[in-house]
């Protein structure tokens, strides 16, 4: 190209040494040129390949949740995006959830549609195709789980009688409810159902009375009505409220306290609480478990009492464990005083 420019420039009639001066300058321009179009061209963002998944497998689809999982052959990866539709339209697909995992479970899905699910790769701010499409319809297949853990607890507070029930939440994602089913002591063995709740617990008021024993067992339901099998019974019972024979309500007690009460029927333990007032802060408490005696007494063995000063007293009753308690006295109190 040099010798071509050079001819032409020659063929003028031009002064060798003006075309030696523009052939310097017409170089000098071309090297400049090439040299700012290569800067240009290294400062581009190259934009990375990411291998999309095709490996997306179903591992189940059924109960309103589809479980799906994957290998990604590519390893540079920051997390994977997961996308489901109710059509094979591309833009008909939503973002569902994302993981660092290579597993997900969608949830809460309708039994009778059909659900068209892909899975993405995101890294480094840039993402993928989708993967292979997964399509399935998670149908009601399966009841929930038996329920666990039920504890019941009667309780007999100022007059008022009532069954507390509580268990383990169920983790089934198409969980709807709970139904509660009772037999009382004198009834046949067939349980009846007695409500039904959407909460892993329920406290019973219905018809209760003192020292009848209520046996209950919990059954899950889903969304689609399907029923688990019954939980295994749990009962208890409500015990009478303790009467407090000494001190006597308002009396004055000098030097020393002994507590005096009478014994309930079904009892295991009583727990004998002193407070500082009527509902206020307990400053002693003491368990004693039942010997069938008709009377029940403790000597006061806490720190010191103060002089001149009102204290309140209660004996609540236990069926089971002395944490959980079954029936309240009413508190009675009396004004405590040393021998002058």
């Amino acid at each position: 190209m040099k010798a071509l420019v050079f001819q032409t420039l020659q063929s003028l009639n031009l002064d060798r040494k003006f075309i030696y001066r523009i052939l310097i300058i017409l170089f000098s321009v071309l090297f400049f040129n090439s040299c700012h179009r290569d800067l240009d061209n290294s400062t581009n963002v190259i934009t990375p390949t990411i291998v999309p998944i095709s490996t997306l497998t179903l591992y189940y689809s059924g109960d309103g949740m589809i479980q799906i999982g994957w290998y990604s052959y590519d390893l540079n990866y920051t997390k994977f995006i997961i996308y489901c539709s109710n059509s094979d339209k591309i833009g008909s697909y939503r973002k569902v959830g994302e993981t660092t995992q290579s597993s997900f479970t969608i949830k809460n899905l309708s039994y009778d549609s059909t659900y068209y699910v892909a899975v993405t790769i995101w890294y480094n701010g840039y993402e993928s195709d989708f993967s292979n499409i997964i399509i399935t319809k998670p149908v009601n297949k399966n009841p929930p789980m038996i329920p666990s853990y039920l504890s019941v607890s009667g309780l007999n507070y100022e007059g008022a009688l009532s069954m507390n029930l509580s268990w383990a939440k169920n983790t089934e994602s198409d969980l709807a409810k709970y139904y509660i089913y009772r037999l009382k002591g004198d009834e046949s063995s067939n349980y009846v159902k007695i409500a039904e709740t959407t909460e892993n617990y329920y406290v019973d008021t219905i018809g209760l009375v003192l020292n009848m024993n209520y046996s209950y067992r919990i059954a899950a339901v889903d969304k689609g009505g399907l029923i688990s099998a019954m939980c295994t019974p749990v009962s208890d019972l409500i015990l009478d409220t303790v009467s407090l024979i000494y001190p006597i309500n308002n009396y004055t007690v000098r030097d020393y306290v002994t507590f005096k009460w009478n014994g309930v029927k079904n009892a295991n333990g009583y727990k004998i609480v002193l407070m500082n007032s009527k509902y206020g802060t307990e400053i002693w408490k003491k368990t004693v478990y039942s010997s069938n005696k008709v009377t029940y007494e403790v000597n006061y063995d806490g720190d010191p009492l103060i002089y001149k000063k009102n204290y309140y007293w209660k004996v609540c009753a236990f069926t089971k464990e002395s944490s959980v308690l079954n029936s309240y006295s009413q508190p009675q109190t009396f004004y405590f005083v040393y021998s002058e």
